[in-house]
């Protein structure tokens, strides 16, 4: 019963609704604008012939595969694939469409290989997992056969016991309760990851543990006593084991919307279900953590609080990060029309949207339900359903802000931080006035930030930065070189 609910309560999407109440908004503004050169008028629709959500992967080339939430089994599935200009890509499978397996009791979830490249993964949990079996693809939608025996890769167990997930090699990752087997693209065993690809360690107490967010080389990863992370490309497979972020308290539950930025920290949901009717919440909260999974805070924030109403009812939220990184947009549905956007910066600021804090975008389909965020470049997709219909919403994003000088200015000259640096940047600060810091490419990109007064450079490569360190008293810009 316990592995019940917490596999449902993990899974589930979060429901909101209107929003209400007022909020200080920044002098910071953006600005969204539907892609008038996206299917219609920025929309792209299709019937899935269900009411389950829907999800979809950003290709090299701004092209999008679309299929069916990754969580249901449902009796009728395709992917789709839409060219960047939004429209079916008739080379792909039959005139755009990819029919899967029509088994009901089947749980199918799409996995992002490389390339365009991606794989099917079959799973019958409950009556004849030794039937269970990925199959690869090739980015037209044909199968792989050069993925393990000729595009199949088959198992036996089901996914109460084993979780698939992708890596970004484009390999696949198999956790299960006792450990990790890494596999190549190919559909091999990856030799060169822990003992001939297996990684193991005793999780006896607890089921398989299932991924909940991969970047670069750290997975995360629930074994449902806690929140994990691993370092999946070293022979030091268990790099970090932290506590969990669970609350443990029936006041509170985590609905994980996880996102990984640069620094691989995580930011997650927390919400407060009403004390006479658990199903709806009184309040929403983006947690976040580093990436260590100890708690973070936004700013002088503990966390972003989101406007619901009390009664919440039908509807879904997620948020996206904008093109450099330094805002959450938000699209929240309403119960009586469009969805809203809104913004926060990383202090857990309100920030405006079209010039007002909460944009309603009138020409998009009311009532969305199940709603996903998604960002590259400068473009955000918005993904929903009203009934059996499928859209996606395309929006090109301008964010004015001041442009981030590269001209070095000192607020403080008592603080002082290693330069050239190689693994991490450090900042000795002697009168403890350091809010946070923020590195950039000479580009004007946030590459990675922290609360704290060091920070792990092992991911990016070498070459000039600027570090904008905030501090109690103004702002620091510094001139860095990573050399190795």
């Amino acid at each position: 019963m316990y592995f019940y609910l917490k596999y449902n309560t993990m899974k589930k999407y979060l429901l909101l609704s209107s929003l209400i109440g007022f909020f200080g908004v920044s002098n910071a503004q953006i600005q969204l604008q539907r892609d008038p050169s996206f299917g219609n008028n920025g929309i792209f629709t299709y019937d899935q012939g269900n009411g389950q959500g829907a999800e979809i992967f950003i290709q090299d080339d701004n092209s999008l595969l679309l299929t069916n939430n990754n969580a249901d089994m449902i009796s009728n599935r395709y992917v789709v694939k839409i060219s960047a200009n939004g429209v079916l890509d008739n080379n792909f499978a039959q005139n755009g469409y990819l029919q899967l397996d029509n088994s009901s009791d089947t749980f199918h979830n799409l996995l992002q290989g490389i390339g365009g490249k991606f794989y099917i993964n079959y799973a019958d949990p409950y009556t004849s997992p030794i039937n269970n079996h990925i199959v690869g693809y090739d980015p037209n939608g044909t199968i792989n056969t050069a993925f393990s025996n000729n595009g199949v890769f088959s198992y036996n167990f089901g996914i109460s016991d084993g979780y698939f997930t992708s890596t970004e090699d484009g390999g696949l990752l198999l956790a299960k309760h006792d450990g990790f087997i890494k596999y190549l693209e190919s559909g091999n065993v990856d030799s060169a990851i822990g003992n001939n690809g297996v990684i193991a360690f005793n999780n006896s107490n607890y089921y398989s543990l299932e991924p909940i967010a991969t970047k670069g080389n750290k997975l995360y990863y629930d074994n449902f006593a806690g929140t994990k992370r691993m370092d999946i490309y070293s022979t030091n497979i268990l790099e970090k084991e932290e506590a969990s972020i669970y609350s443990n308290s029936t006041s509170f539950n985590e609905v994980y919307r996880t996102k990984a930025k640069n620094n691989y920290g995580l930011y997650y949901f927390r919400f407060t279900p009403a004390p006479n009717n658990p199903s709806m919440n009184t309040s929403v909260r983006l947690m976040k953590t580093d990436e260590n999974l100890v708690t973070e805070s936004f700013g002088n924030n503990a966390y972003i609080e989101l406007p619901i109403s009390p009664n919440f009812n039908y509807g879904s939220t997620d948020f996206t990060y904008t093109p450099n990184g330094n805002y959450l947009i938000f699209g929240i549905p309403q119960t009586f029309g469009p969805s809203n956007f809104l913004a926060y910066n990383e202090n857990g600021d309100q920030i405006n949207v079209n010039s007002q804090q909460f944009f309603t975008d009138p020409g998009i389909p009311p009532y969305l339900s199940y709603v996903k965020l998604y960002s590259k470049g400068n473009v955000i997709y918005m993904v929903g359903l009203v009934g059996n219909n499928v859209s996606v919403i395309k929006y090109n994003i301008t964010e004015n802000q001041s442009t981030l000088s590269t001209i070095e200015n000192s607020a403080d000259d008592t603080i002082v931080v290693n330069n050239p640096f190689d693994d991490s940047i450090t900042a000795k600060d002697e009168k403890g006035s350091i809010l946070k810091m923020d590195l950039y490419s000479y580009s004007g990109a946030l590459i990675l930030s922290t609360n704290k007064k060091e920070m792990s450079t092992l991911s990016i490569p070498k070459g000039s930065y600027i570090l904008k360190i905030i501090t109690k008293t103004g702002v620091i810009n510094k001139k860095l070189i990573k050399i190795d």
